[in-house]
C-alpha cells in the first residue's frame, strides 16, 4: 500500500518515543555467487542503468524510487552477521532497507 505509515518505539533522552515512519523500501541488495555475470545480466540485459562496476565490489542500479545492490553472496552474509553464510536454505541472499 502506498502511503502507509509503521510505528515503533525508539529511546530517547526523555525515554521510549513513539516514532512514525512512511513504509518503504529503498534499497534492495541481492546476494549473488557471480558479480560480474549478474551485472552484464541487470545493464545489458535488463538496461537498468548504474555507475558503478563489479570491480568496485557492489553495484548499485537506479530503479524508480528503489535502488537495486548486486554484492557478493558471502560477504552479504558475513556483513548480516557470524554463521550466516551457510546453504541457501539458512540465509536466502535477499536483504532489504528502509
Amino acid at each position: 500500500m502506498f502511503g502507509a505509515r509503521s510505528r515503533y518505539l525508539r529511546s530517547g533522552r526523555t525515554g521510549w518515543q513513539t516514532v512514525e515512519v512512511e513504509a518503504l523500501v529503498s534499497l534492495i541488495t541481492l546476494g549473488v555467487a557471480d558479480l560480474a555475470r549478474s551485472y552484464r545480466f541487470y545493464k545489458d540485459g535488463l538496461g537498468l542503468p548504474t555507475t558503478r562496476r563489479p570491480e568496485d565490489g557492489i553495484v548499485f542500479f537506479q530503479t524508480r524510487g528503489v535502488a537495486l545492490a548486486l554484492y557478493p553472496y558471502s560477504a552479504l552474509a558475513e556483513d548480516v552477521g557470524p554463521g550466516w553464510d551457510g546453504p541457501r536454505s539458512k540465509f536466502s541472499g535477499i536483504t532489504l532497507a528502509h
